[in-house]
């Protein structure tokens, strides 16, 4: 496996643990889930407040099977947290990854030639 695996997993890991530690939540005395993220196209308008357009749409879902399409304003609001801020940051990040593909991987590869000759060169300084 490349050094951009190991970071997208590990990317993924933390988008994982951030979202299960606030969801499921309550809104309007029913509990509700993430069930998506996307950015709209074309544009579409939030169930809660019905704001339009918004463009990045989370989708939660109820316990009764209902899902709402909710704009960045709204699921910060109605999870009290700043998911949208962090969600762009996951976007971005892993953009950065698959943009630096060939960098990471190559840095990587140097790195690990490296600790191998070095250790090899140690190896036969011992053994003089």
């Amino acid at each position: 496996m490349r050094k951009t695996d190991d970071l997208l997993i590990e990317l993924n890991r933390a988008f994982d643990s951030y979202v299960k530690s606030f969801f499921p939540f309550e809104y309007q005395n029913k509990t509700y889930r993430l069930v998506d993220i996307y950015v709209a196209s074309p544009w579409a308008r939030c169930d809660v407040c019905g704001n339009h357009p918004i463009k990045e749409v989370s989708v939660i879902g109820s316990s009764d099977g209902r899902q709402l399409r909710v704009g960045n304003d709204c699921i910060d609001r109605i999870t009290n947290r700043r998911l949208s801020e962090w969600f762009n940051d996951y976007r971005r990040n892993l953009q950065n990854i698959i943009n630096n593909r060939k960098y990471i991987d190559g840095l990587s590869s140097i790195i690990e030639a490296y600790e191998r000759m070095n250790f090899h060169f140690k190896c036969q300084m011992e053994t003089l």
